[in-house]
Formats: structure tokens, sequence, C-alpha cells
């Protein structure tokens, strides 16, 4: 009995979620909570902390309205991530 993949074999991997091109993790505790490009900022917010929003725009190509409506649902509503820092110079991070 092997193990792993042998020759013959072939290996799919399913994954619901790119950013740059790389899978990332899905949370359990976000599935049925947040619709798709509120669980990307979260994840890539969970990845980076202390991003800004230009850095946000910049990677999942969100334009910046829908940005600030997604922030501030995982900010007030889901109580999921925090602003820290100055306007200028702070950033988002998970709680």
């Amino acid at each position: 009995m092997t193990t792993g993949p042998t020759d013959n074999d072939i290996v799919v991997s399913l994954f619901d979620k790119m950013l740059n091109g790389q899978p990332i993790e899905s949370s359990g505790t976000l599935n049925g909570t947040l619709n798709d490009s509120q669980q990307l900022v979260y994840e890539y917010i969970r990845t980076h902390p202390g991003c800004q929003a230009s850095e946000i725009i910049d990677h999942c190509g969100i334009p910046r309205d829908t940005l600030n409506k997604i922030l501030r649902k995982l900010i007030e509503e889901h109580n999921l991530i925090e602003r820290r820092g100055s306007k200028r110079t702070g950033g988002y991070y998970v709680k």
C-alpha cells in the first residue's frame, strides 16, 4: 500500500479562492457568513497584517468604493477586523 501518488496517479487540488495566483485557505468559521469579496479581503488582511487599503485594492482588484463598504461590514457588522494607527500610516488587522 502506497501513501503518496505514483506515476500513474492523477492528483487534483481544489481551492475556493485564489489570491495573486496562490490558493488561500478558507476558514471554517467564515463559511456562510461572508460573501466572496468579503472573504477575499478578510483573507488578504489575515495574511498581510497591517496592510493599507491601497494594497488591498492592488492585490484583490476591488474598486475603492466597494472596498470601503466591505471594510465597514468586516469592522462594524462582523467584528472580524480593526484599523490601527493614523489615517495616513495605519493599517488593517484581524481581531
